[in-house]
């Protein structure tokens, strides 16, 4: 049986935010070793937690979208819970600058990047819930 095209997209979404986690696990990397050459603790544990849990995020994103084009039955179960949390993410970071005590610069990106994260997630849920896509997980 052959894929359905919209297992292919859903594919290449989480593949593409798979290696935009990716980017910022190795970022997040980056800020711990400069936090550990200014001796700062703190901002050491922080980003290397923060950046174990990207890499950890990348890694399980990389396997379902590789697991959903080979056919498995569990990636697409999966892929509701990466869209879950991709949704509530995208959530979150629309709404965290609203509570800040403090403003910078940058926290009107989740203005733009939210949105754009739960679109993609509502996309991967309505093409996961195709009946061509779900007949093809459950045919198995």
């Amino acid at each position: 049986m052959n894929t359905p095209f919209s297992v292919h997209i859903v594919t290449a979404m989480e593949w593409i935010l798979g290696f935009w986690t990716g980017i910022y696990c190795l970022m997040f990397f980056v800020f711990g070793f400069y936090g550990a050459l200014h001796l700062d603790v703190s901002r050491t544990i922080s980003s290397l937690g923060v950046a174990v849990l990207m890499g950890a995020l990348t890694v399980a994103l990389l396997l379902i979208g590789q697991a959903l084009r080979s056919g498995r039955r569990w990636a697409w179960k999966a892929s509701w819970g990466v869209g879950a949390v991709v949704m509530l993410f995208g959530g979150w970071v629309v709404i965290d600058p609203h509570y800040a005590k403090v403003h910078s610069t940058d926290d009107y990106f989740g203005i733009i990047v939210g949105p754009f994260l739960m679109l993609c997630a509502l996309i991967g849920f309505v093409l996961m819930a195709v009946p061509q896509t779900r007949r093809h997980f459950t045919d198995q």
